[in-house]
């Protein structure tokens, strides 16, 4: 009986708390309902707008460090500002500055130019020489025939023939010669002539093997140093008399003109058009010429600073490319770009 009192007891109990527990509202929700719902957005404020300089970041300023007594601070060089293109170009309109810059590039193109004309003018006047020792100590008079250079040895009496061929001198021949001459040679129409400074001969040799002696023309009063032949006249010159002389050539030399050359001591000539060549052996130099009733003196051809300094002239001749002088102590033959020697003297001549 007591069990069931107890058992009505609980039970009346529990709905007892039943009721008072649906009579109390809570307004709680459930997890599900508040993970569903978003948190609100909050509005930040509008920030202002920066250029691409300012969006750097600042760097640190350094901090110059305390100066101490003695000691040298270092220099800091200032920032160069340097003109803009448009700034420059502004500039260049200005018509002082443009002919500025025109005359320094004048210049600096003028001075180019100058160089290399003097270079080449310097590789030019080495090309226009060449020098060829000779097998013999006292060479007398010279003379060209086709391209052969002809010599005479007095003191052995021998004539020497020499080809020249590129940097070398070669020995064509060497004959006896049927007199001491010493006074010039020159090859005249089908003959050659030569001459003897003591006695004043000239002589008028075949062309054999021998160089037979065809003709002696005594003159007495004349001692030539050099002659030559021009086609159709024989020129002779004196170096004591400082004269030189023409002839018409028969069965006798008939002078036809004669030139007094003061202070000249002709070693060689040369006939060239209207302009006759009489080379200076005292002074070492080529004295052109306007033959006629007068010989009037055009230019002066100084060789000193290409022969040797104590040399002796003894001898001068040219053909159509090149003009030759033969020398002793040193024994040499040195020849020269004709054309060259032309320009030099601004000489404009036709061969006869």
């Amino acid at each position: 009986m007591e069990e069931e009192t107890t058992d009505a007891q609980k039970d009346k109990m529990i709905e007892d708390y039943q009721s008072r527990l649906s009579s109390i509202e809570l307004d709680v929700p459930l997890i599900k309902d508040l993970a569903a719902k978003k948190k609100p957005a909050i509005a930040e404020p509008p920030q202002p707008k920066r250029s691409p300089e300012a969006a750097l970041p600042e760097l640190p300023q350094a901090v110059a460090a305390p100066e101490k007594a003695g000691e040298v601070q270092p220099h800091v060089q200032e920032r160069i500002e340097l003109p803009s293109w448009a700034d420059a170009r502004a500039a260049f309109r200005k018509p002082w500055l443009r002919r500025a810059a025109a005359a320094a590039a004048f210049l600096a193109a003028s001075a180019l130019a100058l160089n290399a004309a003097a270079r080449w003018q310097a590789r030019r006047e080495l090309r226009s020489h060449q020098s060829f020792a000779l097998p013999l100590a006292r060479p007398a008079g010279l003379s060209v025939n086709g391209g052969i250079l002809y010599t005479l040895d007095p003191a052995r009496q021998l004539i020497f023939a020499f080809t020249a061929s590129g940097s070398r001198l070669k020995i064509k021949a060497i004959e006896k010669f049927p007199v001491p001459a010493d006074g010039g040679l020159a090859f005249g129409k089908d003959c050659l002539w030569s001459a003897d400074t003591q006695s004043g001969r000239i002589f008028r040799h075949s062309l054999d093997p021998a160089y037979s002696v065809q003709t002696t023309f005594a003159n007495p009063q004349s001692h030539p140093s050099a002659v030559y032949w021009d086609g159709r006249r024989l020129w002779t010159s004196d170096a004591r008399t400082q004269t030189v002389f023409q002839y018409a050539v028969d069965r006798a030399l008939t002078p036809l003109r004669q030139y007094t050359l003061s202070g000249i001591s002709p070693a060689g000539m040369h006939l060239e058009g209207e302009t006759l060549w009489v080379f200076d052996s005292l002074k070492r130099a080529a004295n052109t010429y306007s033959p006629g009733g007068i010989l009037a003196a055009r230019e002066t051809i100084d060789f000193n600073d290409r022969l040797p300094a104590n040399c002796r002239v003894t001898g001068f001749a040219a053909d159509e490319a090149s003009a030759w002088i033969i020398t002793e102590n040193p024994a040499e033959i040195h020849r020269f770009d004709l054309q060259y020697l032309k320009r030099k003297a601004n000489i404009h001549g036709t061969a006869p």
